[in-house]
């Protein structure tokens, strides 16, 4: 059951009350509600899902959602600080009593283990019942081969794509990309934030669309090459490569991939998605890992996940450019002083990973005033760029969270900042402009 925690204090309604789903009591002035945004829900359910904080753990023993805890909590609006402080202390109080996840037997920490290990991927995490002695094994299945309740959809075989090539994608519908959309789940400015320091000059990369064979398809090369490249990424291979082939099935069923192929599809997927969904870390994401090797050039890692990389970056470079337009980039009081010491007017920039950035200013404001507004003209606070691309590539309609708005810049951006930090309105904005060509300079 994957889902979301928003917490709020309900206003009270003149001709509506809001109640418990656990006990039916309606919310009192100072209560906190709390909302469980299930991404695999229904419409009609979303309406069930608030609870008292106090009701959370019941809810949570029934099946209802999952207990509160510092990882599940997506959104908190207008609480006050004894709220905040009550809210902090049901996470502190299932902290104690929470079973780590752990995975049942660790990657192979380099080729030689990887060689003599029966597995070709990562086992999958192994959760502790509470109502049982026994270990329950998430569902996970061997590397390349679909679900065995994997079936055809109705009116079209998407098993083999344009090529004739197995797609892996089993046909399992899901409803985490409608809940998504519905719901404007946001997971926060992680992507936003990444690659934001920029490189002092073009950085080689290697053609990974044109220079590399895949071993496998999309899903074999994932579960095959990034479990051993990605250490931190391990545990959450087989929850990663399931959610990937369930979105990835939805979008090719209902027609919006336009021209990439199944195998494309499901790359992007697997990028968009994020593992706090599931109760994972920032820090164990795949995105969260894969941008400082493409932003570092690292050899030894692109090298091992250059399979990945063959559909990742073909499916970007297959998606049509977009006119030119501003774009949006918001990120956190945290990153003030960077960004002032970096990007001031005139000073050319160079994004040398994969750069997440957004057609909506609402989404990137929000990643801007996650840690809160502006304090004063001179800062600290969170900033948004505005900024002039007609290389952007639109991947809202391939994404798992489809309401970021997410657009992708291909390595080695260059841009110009055209003006450097200035408050407007909460926030700190800076403008940069996508530069034009290469330079003509003949060496």
């Amino acid at each position: 059951m994957l889902g979301a925690w928003e917490v709020d204090e309900p206003k009270p309604h003149k001709k509506k009350q809001f109640s418990c789903a656990h006990c039916s009591e309606v919310f009192a002035v100072g209560d906190l509600r709390c909302t469980w945004i299930s991404y695999s829900g229904t419409k009609d359910d979303s309406a069930n899902c608030a609870f008292h904080l106090r009701c959370v753990p019941q809810a949570a023993a029934a099946g209802l959602c999952h207990n509160i805890s510092c990882k599940n909590v997506n959104r908190t609006r207008g609480l006050t600080k004894a709220q905040v402080e009550e809210l902090h202390a049901a996470k502190n109080a299932t902290a104690n009593q929470e079973v780590p996840v752990t995975p049942e037997k660790p990657c192979p920490a380099n080729d030689e283990e990887a060689a003599s290990s029966t597995k070709t991927s990562c086992d999958p995490p192994v959760a502790k019942c509470k109502k049982a002695s026994k270990t329950k094994k998430c569902s996970g299945n061997e590397v390349g081969k679909p679900s065995k309740k994997a079936k055809k959809g109705p009116g079209k075989d998407i098993s083999k794509d344009k090529d004739g090539e197995d797609s892996a994608l089993g046909v399992d519908k899901t409803g985490l990309l409608d809940a998504a959309a519905k719901e404007e789940i946001s997971i926060g400015p992680g992507k936003h934030l990444q690659g934001i320091v920029p490189a002092n000059s073009y950085i080689p990369i290697k053609d990974f669309v044109r220079g590399v064979q895949p071993k496998g398809t999309a899903r074999e090369v994932f579960e095959g090459e990034v479990c051993g490249a990605l250490p931190k990424v391990s545990r959450w291979i087989t929850w990663l490569s399931t959610e990937a082939q369930k979105v990835a099935t939805s979008i090719v069923q209902g027609g919006s991939h336009g021209a990439l192929s199944p195998q494309q599809v499901y790359a992007i997927v697997l990028y968009t998605l994020d593992v706090r969904m599931a109760g994972g870390t920032l820090e164990e994401n795949f995105y969260y890992n894969l941008n400082p090797a493409l932003q570092t050039r690292s050899i030894d890692v692109l090298q091992r996940i250059e399979g990945y990389l063959h559909y990742f970056i073909g499916a970007l470079e297959a998606l049509p450019k977009e006119p030119e337009k501003v774009y949006y980039r918001g990120v956190p009081k945290s990153a003030f002083d960077m960004v002032k010491k970096n990007y001031y007017s005139g000073k050319r920039i160079h994004w040398s990973g994969i750069s997440s950035i957004s057609d909506s200013e609402k989404v990137s404001m929000q990643f801007a005033l996650e840690e809160g507004p502006a304090n004063g003209g001179d800062g600290p606070g969170g900033v948004v760029f505005n900024i002039t691309a007609r290389s952007g590539r639109i991947i809202r309609h391939l994404s798992a969270i489809p309401s970021e708005s997410e657009v992708l810049l291909l390595p080695n951006f260059r841009g110009i900042v055209t003006k450097g930090v200035y408050r407007k309105g909460k926030v700190f904005r800076v403008d940069i402009l996508e530069e034009a060509g290469e330079a003509a300079f003949v060496f």
